[in-house]
């Protein structure tokens, strides 16, 4: 799998299509059904998902693990953790969430990138 990160608005989806996946290929995070997840070869916005994740009565990381994350091609995260740490606790803790699911998946990756200024530079 690629895992690919970077800021907001940084290339990240064009680089998905670079890579040759069409749009149909692609699950959004922030909208797409989570059973569905195996029907895609791409996620992209796990940070989205994570999201909508949290409100589910499991946690996330139990939850990520029961979704077929290992069959997919490319996943896309936005980079959260740079910034301003969030006054809330639930912006606190959306944070950390991401950025444990970014880490166990760059983990397995077998290549990760991040994305600056439309540049994929490659980590590993």
């Amino acid at each position: 799998m690629i895992f690919i990160t970077g800021g907001l608005g940084t290339g990240k989806y064009r680089r998905v299509l670079d890579l040759g996946y069409r749009p149909e290929e692609i699950f959004r995070g922030d909208s797409d059904d989570p059973d569905r997840l195996a029907e895609y070869r791409v996620l992209y916005k796990l940070n989205h998902l994570v999201e909508r994740l949290m409100g589910e009565p499991l946690e996330v990381e139990t939850a990520l693990s029961a979704l077929p994350l290992g069959q997919l091609d490319v996943v896309v995260c936005d980079e959260v953790g740079c910034g301003v740490v969030p006054a809330d606790p639930e912006g606190r803790q959306y944070r950390e969430e991401v950025g444990r699911a970014a880490c166990r998946l760059a983990a397995d990756a077998r290549r990760v990138e991040r994305m600056v200024c439309g540049i994929p530079v490659v980590i590993r």
